[in-house]
């Protein structure tokens, strides 16, 4: 099959690497979750044990956003789980969260049932007939079972049957299709449609009437104006088997409504019948999609996955039958069949469930072996963000320093300071100092200074008020200022101003959290936040250290007032990397809660977050999130990607929006680089994880602001073997008055990496 995915090139792989790394290649999922043809797809399994017996049965599966973060969630149930048989699993990290205990079988639709905005579940529950849970709100809050009938439900559909604004239910238990129609006062009234052997149902509007009419396989029926008292009209279009899959949507887009159906139990084909100008005209035209036939495709869904328009097909055999998960891909030539599994699939789900833009797919087995949740991520929109220009030509690329020794592999630090007052910018990396030669020549040579041994530089100030220049650096489990000994920054003392863990700190700001005297340091140190008060005499008094939290990641922060109280919060990523939190400012004169700063949720990411910043991305005049997102493979499921402000930041959800699909990005920069006024950003990949390692295609770009309503521009830097890591620093090296960028690496940690604007 044809790669649509860009495939990294590596530089200096020696050969037996390169045929160690092919014989590893192979269908293990844990190897390679990756999926290539038409489509990729990136295949995870949630949950290796869904609720279920030890034999039976995993039956019902839906997705929808059931905590208002606005990412779809997924809702699992079974029969015969030793635990709770209702289970929730909260996107983006698919945290398992119990609903209730039941036998829970078969089909299961989540709607709003009470009117309060929030997802419900409607379900069948073996014991005790069919059921509406009512969402608590709170994520851990309790849910309370509604019932609406008794009996046996292996179908569920629900809508609006008779047009009084709440939601109404239709069910089919093999024997019959039933309809449960809600009253005012919240009281069910049950009605048989048709007693009939079979299986599968649908809700559409074939007629264009308004309402939604029920269709099942091969046939529908018309929804009168009263559903509870009329007659509803039987309208046979196909010759289909009674156990069905049914899916409604406009496959041919002439605007009508068409029907695809599979044989949802024994052998049969897959088709779809176009609806003709009179939907209730018998004999519809069959179109069949493949030429397969199935066994027990349980699963029947259309869906757009390619984002060209057109309805595309996901269907799949159970466990008992041929155990195909197919998707079909609709085009001008016909359907093109990709295999997304070999173990079957059950009800499966089709839905965003990354907050990307394009269609993913979810689903289990109700039993046998395998029977475990997983979804296959659709690539698509990810994978049209991934910048693939040629660079500008525009930067030209130098090694400030390509001999830095062994000490430096994981030294964290970068900043530009002017440590002896010439006016041209000096840089400090890890604990190495470089000296500006003070020349627009760009081949000038950078002298190198030795720092304190093993210290990590991470932030440039002046803490003493001697107008020089000073550093603030770690070294294992110290916090060090150091001072220089002469004008020149040739000599420098290291002072221990704090104990600190013995950790690694990779997020980190200088910031006035406190009014007066001093700005405090604010650093991730392992997995814990803290601020670091300077005193007004910074040799004779103690240097105090708060913990902010000790329930962060190590990756990077920022600092802003974003509850508008004046004071200075900072947000920076979980422990787990995948969500951000606002750590709010006690205020002036509010001493450090003792349990650490009170916190609040902003957001959610499928990817961890590694770099932040804060950035008016749409130019509304409040600054919103920017974030890279980093991964720990090389593959393009990373990226940069930005979380609106909402009106009330502490409580409302950040909207997130992916910019670009990266490798891991572990690098971002902000500033004007084409000098209109606007801030713009850089940001780099990061593929020298393992040694001797890069991507002989590593990007280096810029993303240039065009202003409110307009598209971010992406201006390559370059694309070659050089990675950045904790980078993209912008600073004006030769004084043009124009940024240029440095970066340090990983296992690239030999080398100073510039990049500064000619022509």
């Amino acid at each position: 099959m044809t790669s649509r995915r860009p495939v990294p090139h590596f530089a200096g792989l020696v050969l037996p690497l390169l045929l160690a790394l092919v014989a590893g290649c192979g269908g293990d999922d844990a190897a390679d979750p990756w999926l290539e043809g038409p489509l990729t797809f990136r295949h995870q399994i949630i949950d290796p044990s869904p609720p279920g017996g030890a034999d039976c049965c995993t039956d019902v599966c839906a997705v929808g956003d059931l905590d208002g973060d606005g990412m779809a969630d997924i809702v699992v149930g079974g029969e015969h789980a030793t635990g709770p048989g209702l289970v929730w699993y909260a996107a983006p990290l698919w945290e398992r969260r119990d609903i209730a205990s039941g036998q829970f079988t078969t089909d299961m639709e989540l709607a709003d049932m009470d009117g309060d905005g929030r997802l419900d579940i409607v379900v069948g529950d073996t014991d005790r007939g069919l059921i509406w849970l009512a969402n608590p709100g709170a994520i851990d809050g309790a849910w309370t079972a509604h019932d609406i009938g008794a009996g046996y439900v292996h179908d569920v559909e629900t809508g609006d049957l008779d047009g009084d604004g709440d939601i109404d239910v239709v069910t089919c238990d093999k024997t019959a299709v039933t309809l449960w129609l809600r009253g005012a006062t919240g009281d069910w009234t049950s009605r048989t449609l048709v007693t009939r052997d079979g299986e599968g149902s649908a809700l559409a509007d074939l007629d264009g009437d308004g309402d939604l009419d029920v269709v099942l396989g091969g046939l529908w029926y018309e929804t009168p104006a009263d559903p509870a008292g009329d007659d509803f009209v039987r309208h046979d279009f196909a010759t289909w088997p009674d156990d069905a899959r049914v899916a409604c949507g406009d496959v041919d887009g002439d605007g009508d409504i068409d029907v695809a159906l599979s044989a949802s139990e024994g052998d049969g084909g897959l088709a779809w019948f176009a609806a003709p100008a009179d939907p209730r005209a018998p004999d519809w035209a069959v179109h069949p999609v493949g030429d397969r036939t199935l066994n027990g495709a349980h699963t029947l869904v259309l869906a757009d996955l390619d984002a060209d328009g057109r309805l595309d097909l996901v269907t799949a055999e159970m466990h008992t039958g041929g155990k195909l998960v197919l998707v079909y891909l609709q085009a001008d030539a016909g359907w093109t069949e990709m295999v997304l599994g070999r173990d079957g699939s059950h009800n499966m789900q089709v839905a965003d469930l990354e907050g990307d833009g394009d269609l993913d797919i979810v689903g289990k087995n109700y039993g046998g072996v395998g029977r475990r949740l997983e979804a296959w991520f659709n690539q698509t929109a990810d994978l049209a963000l991934v910048p693939t220009a040629p660079p500008a030509g525009d930067w030209a690329y130098r090694a400030l320093d390509d001999a830095r020794g062994d000490d430096q592999f994981g030294k964290m630090g970068l900043v530009s300071c002017d440590v002896d007052a010439d006016g041209w910018p000096d840089l400090a990396a890890g604990s190495l100092l470089y000296h500006n030669p003070a020349t627009a020549d760009a081949d000038a040579a950078w002298r190198r200074t030795a720092l304190p041994d093993g210290v990590d530089v991470c932030v440039a100030l002046d803490v003493d008020g001697d107008e020089r220049c000073d550093l603030l650096a770690f070294r294992g489990a110290e916090a060090l200022w150091l001072e220089a000994a002469d004008a020149a920054g040739e000599t420098w003392t290291a002072t221990v101003v704090a104990a600190v863990p013995d950790a690694r700190t990779q997020g980190h700001a200088v910031a006035q959290l406190v009014p007066g005297g001093h700005p405090e340091l604010v650093f991730t140190r392992g997995m814990a936040l803290f601020r670091l008060a300077i005193p007004a005499d910074p040799a004779g008094a103690p240097w105090e250290l708060y913990r902010i939290s000790d329930a962060t990641e190590e990756e990077g922060l920022v600092v802003g007032d974003l509850d508008g109280d004046g004071a200075l919060d900072v947000v920076t990523s979980t422990a787990d990397g995948f969500h951000l939190r606002c750590f709010v400012n006690p205020g002036p004169g509010a001493a450090d809660p003792a349990g650490g700063w009170p916190s609040y949720p902003l957001a959610s990411s499928p990817a961890r977050l590694d770099r932040l910043a804060l950035v008016d991305m749409d130019g509304d005049g409040r600054d919103d999130l920017v974030a890279t997102e980093e991964s720990m493979d090389l593959h393009f499921d990373a990226g940069l990607a930005w979380f609106r402000r909402p009106d009330d930041p502490l409580r409302e959800p950040w909207a997130r929006t992916r910019l670009l699909t990266l490798r891991s990005a572990n690098s971002l920069g902000v500033a004007d680089f084409d000098g209109d006024g606007r801030p713009d950003l850089a940001v780099a990949e990061h593929t020298d994880m393992q040694p001797d390692r890069v991507a002989a295609d590593n990007r280096t770009l810029l993303l240039l602001n065009r202003g409110p309503a307009q598209p971010w521009a992406v201006h390559m830097v370059d694309v070659g073997p050089r990675s950045s890591h904790l980078g993209m620093l912008p600073v004006d090296l030769d004084r043009d008055g124009r940024m240029d960028l440095v970066s340090i690496a990983w296992r690239q940690f030999r080398s100073l990496h510039t990049w500064s604007q000619r022509g």
